[in-house]
């Protein structure tokens, strides 16, 4: 936009296509930001969508109750910030989709992951290029803005290789700790096959399983030609780790179990 501002326009079309009313969600007033994707929930139950979430630029995570807007024009919105993604000191972008989920307590979970692929300078070996350490997510939605801080740091401890492929698996299960707000995982692991790792694509829940792909883009000027890798993540969403108690990672040659991705 003009201003630089992060913000979501929702068009209400009538039966022949006009538009009958235009509504505005915004965010606060940080420049140089932007908005990609979003992620809609139906948390009433009642087959509308009642609430968004998108992730900007600048590592905020938004929700807007839209429940309430009325037909045919309505205020414009703000949203409330959950949560600012950072790499402990930076801010880290998102750019895909946020998936949601509620676990068996009624508690609403958030998922994504950080990172960009828009210009040039997000090309490793270009000039402008800043390494930057991304991440997964998970945080609950606690209507209020949750630190860091109140994260339990998961890992990616079990690395392999599967037909001359690097694999990786996430920790065995094990329940988020009571007094933490959510979870988090860095990327880039292992570091000499996953350098520049991110997330540019909207996470799929399925159950309590968080499908997500994460992008290793080859150094290069541009993107033609140049053959980058990735990673497909499957975990628990209210975890962080493994997507079942039983789940186990074999890193002699064979692999099995939804705690592994290729």
């Amino acid at each position: 936009s003009t201003n630089g501002k992060a913000v979501i326009f929702i068009y209400e079309l009538s039966s022949t296509g006009a538009v009958d009313a235009t509504y505005k969600l915004t965010t606060d007033n940080a420049t140089n930001n932007g908005m990609m994707s979003t992620g809609l929930a139906d948390l009433d139950g009642n087959g509308t969508i009642d609430t968004i979430y998108g992730g900007d630029l600048l590592g905020r995570v938004w929700k807007w109750d839209v429940s309430t807007i009325p037909v045919n024009g309505g205020p414009t919105l703000t949203g409330t910030k959950l949560f600012t993604a950072t790499d402990g000191t930076n801010a880290q972008p998102i750019t895909g989709g946020i998936g949601v989920a509620r676990d068996s307590n009624g508690q609403i979970f958030v998922g994504f992951g950080t990172g960009r692929l828009i210009s040039l300078s997000d090309l490793p070996g270009n000039s402008g290029y800043v390494n930057q350490t991304q991440s997964l997510y998970g945080i609950k939605d606690l209507n209020t803005t949750v630190a860091r801080a109140d994260l339990e740091a998961r890992s990616i401890p079990f690395t392999g290789t599967m037909n001359n492929l690097p694999v990786r698996g996430f920790q065995s299960y094990q329940d988020l700790p009571s007094a933490k707000k959510g979870w988090y995982i860095n990327l880039g692991v292992p570091a000499a096959t996953a350098a520049g790792e991110r997330v540019i694509t909207s996470p799929t829940m399925v159950g309590s399983a968080m499908w997500i792909t994460s992008v290793i883009p080859a150094q290069g000027s541009d993107c033609s030609g140049a053959l980058g890798s990735g990673y497909l993540n499957v975990l628990n969403i209210f975890t962080g780790t493994s997507p079942l108690q039983n789940s186990y990672f074999d890193t002699n040659g064979t692999i099995a179990g939804p705690n592994n991705t290729t």
